[in-house]
């Protein structure tokens, strides 16, 4: 059994932010009830869909690394959502769906969430 050698601070500590810059991203895709889906299969790269099966996809690409998968699934939302929770800060979010409309039940959600 072999073993990683144990990294210097400085990298790991990058590592880590990088790891939780990309678990927000997708996080907060998904919060904005996007559907996507991140694959990879032996040293093939990543492959990323944006949308699902039943609905149909509105992009999709391959990456060789999850950053570039993560960074290109986020550039695709923010061109095919533009009006998504995603894309839109919060305030801007709320004024374009105010209460009672059917996309301000996302913003409830989120709103308990924070």
């Amino acid at each position: 059994m072999t073993r990683k050698a144990k990294q210097p601070p400085i990298i790991r500590k990058k590592a880590d932010q990088m790891s939780e810059r990309w678990a927000e991203t997708l996080q907060d895709i998904y919060d904005s009830e996007i559907n996507f889906s991140i694959s990879t299969f032996w040293d093939g790269g990543f492959d990323w869909k944006l949308g699902d099966e039943m609905n149909g996809y509105k992009a999709e690409g391959g990456t060789f690394t999850f950053g570039e998968a993560v960074e290109s699934l986020a550039l695709a939302t923010h061109q095919h959502y533009p009006e998504s929770l995603f894309h839109l800060d919060r305030e801007e979010f709320t004024r374009r769906h105010p209460p009672g409309s059917d996309k301000a039940d996302i913003e409830k959600y989120l709103a308990g969430r924070a």
